[in-house]
């Protein structure tokens, strides 16, 4: 992304970042032996891979094909 001058890099990186804090987050709570509603953790990732898919990545998906990268 920013080997092409992506201008929305920063926010796309960011929401990579929040993603793994939040699976640290969960890890950490496993470790305190916090139950997990393993329901609601799989609603959660798969929505958030569905948003950041559908959003976040076509949107560069779509700065690449406009420079000329398939």
């Amino acid at each position: 992304m920013d080997l092409m001058n992506y201008p929305d890099s920063d926010q796309h990186k960011a929401e990579h970042e929040s993603f793994i804090k939040q699976i640290e987050q969960l890890k950490e709570l496993r470790s305190f032996s916090i139950g997990i509603n393993t329901e609601a953790l799989y609603k959660d990732l798969a929505g958030w891979f569905v948003m950041h898919i559908n959003n976040t990545d076509q949107k560069f998906g779509a700065f690449l094909k406009s420079n000329g990268i398939r």
